[in-house]
């Protein structure tokens, strides 16, 4: 059909031109007499039309207001981030998407409209309906104006904070662990003092966590661990009490953890055999007792341990 084929190669023409975390994302595209079609990113969640009418799915306020946040962004994006602005004209409840993390992505761009900026350049007809604006959109141009754009966006749009060798004093803010899309927390070479905040260790989205040389002290954690996606834990020089808790056992796909220069003590837990994708631990300058558990060199993937300058002891 001549309009199936036109909505087609619209889609193809918008979103080979645009890449955004928040749009639905093409991988590749099957095109003969038979068949077009586009093969997309699976979205484990379905559609946000499922979760806002179905009476076995919920979502909390918090959830809400970050669909909102990301739909605004994918939106944004489309009119003001590329070269030639574009008009979605179908924006809907069913064309938002949730990924497993509940991240919103806007897809089916097949009646957009791309602005034409002289005669010369095509753009399709809009055909969404006159007069009507889905929920979405209309609940968050009532409540855009209320939340606070630059708050919000900073408190649910970061995705890495890096403010390496800087002169940044005082505590970690508790709720740097509580940002949703937060996966990336760099903050080294600064002057940082007091206590790690529990929520670090218990965001479910982050994976880099690195304060490096500060003024850190107290106990490492309090509390049990619950950071799922942590890759690397850097912890080096400070002044960090406390024991390796068996806790850590859950940061399954840990790949560096250093926490070398500090004043931890205690044993180091058998738990830390759970780490199964470990490359790299050290704990060299602190004041580990007891003696090294077997099911360390039982991780396969290990290449390098640095236990030195403690206080270890026992049987190799």
């Amino acid at each position: 059909m001549e309009d199936v084929c036109k909505r087609f190669d619209t889609e193809y023409e918008v979103t080979r031109n645009v890449r955004h975390r928040n749009l639905v994302s093409v991988i590749t595209t099957c095109s003969s007499d038979y068949i077009r079609a586009f093969v997309l990113q699976f979205m484990s969640n379905g559609s946000l039309e499922n979760w806002l009418y179905k009476e076995d799915r919920h979502l909390n306020l918090h959830q809400r207001v970050t669909v909102m946040l990301d739909v605004a962004m994918a939106i944004e994006y489309l009119h003001h981030g590329h070269v030639t602005p574009i008009v979605h004209c179908d924006l809907k409840p069913a064309n938002v998407l949730l990924d497993e993390d509940m991240m919103a992505h806007v897809g089916d761009l097949g009646i957009s409209k791309i602005l034409a900026i002289s005669k010369s350049m095509a753009y399709t007809e809009t055909l969404g309906t006159l007069g009507y604006i889905a929920p979405v959109v209309k609940n968050l141009l009532i409540f855009w104006p209320m939340i606070g754009p630059k708050i919000l966006i900073f408190a649910l749009g970061l995705v890495v904070l890096n403010l390496e060798n800087n002169n940044f004093h005082g505590g970690i803010p508790y709720g740097l662990g509580e940002m949703p899309r937060l996966k990336v927390i760099d903050v080294k070479n600064n002057q940082l003092s007091g206590s790690i905040p529990t929520s670090l260790f218990q965001n479910q989205r982050v994976q880099v966590i690195s304060l490096v040389f500060n003024e850190l002290s107290g106990e490492m954690w309090r509390g049990p661990w619950y950071v799922p996606k942590l890759r690397v834990l850097n912890l080096w020089n400070n002044s960090l009490t406390g024991i390796v808790p068996p806790s850590v056992g859950n940061a399954t796909k840990m790949m560096n953890f250093s926490m070398s220069g500090n004043r931890v003590s205690g044993n180091i837990p058998k738990e830390i055999g759970n780490m199964s994708q470990l490359v790299e631990l050290f704990l060299f300058d602190n004041q580990l007792t007891g003696f090294i558990p077997p099911t360390l060199f039982n991780i396969s993937s290990l290449l390098s341990v640095s236990l030195a300058n403690n206080s270890l002891s026992g049987s190799l």
